[in-house]
């Protein structure tokens, strides 16, 4: 995860960050590499997100051991000094969706 993260913000050029082109109409031909990496990091949050939610309702515990591990790679990746994963990860673990699951969080 983090290589591909890696990858992805060495491909953006300087000029993609001017005048707030990512937030133009035509920003996936100005700010392509932007595109890119935010892109990336809504992809984990779904990912974090939808990985929770396959588990059955009925399974609270099944449910906890894969938030803690979608903590434990969070930091992984803190330590790895990979902020933007961090950040998608904990996004996903923030959504609604997961932060709903009052037993699965106990």
């Amino acid at each position: 995860m983090t290589l591909i993260s890696s990858d992805l913000f060495r491909r953006v050029e300087p000029k993609e960050l001017l005048n707030k082109n990512w937030t133009k109409d035509d920003k996936k031909k100005l700010s392509p590499n932007i595109c890119a990496l935010a892109n990336h990091f809504n992809n984990i949050g779904a990912w974090v997100q939808q990985t929770i939610l396959e588990k059955e309702e009925e399974d609270e515990k099944g449910r906890a051991v894969i938030i803690m591990k979608m903590i434990r790679i969070a930091e992984c990746c803190y330590k790895l000094n990979n902020l933007n994963d961090t950040t998608a990860i904990v996004s996903g673990l923030n959504s609604s969706s997961i932060h709903r699951l009052k037993r699965s969080w106990n």
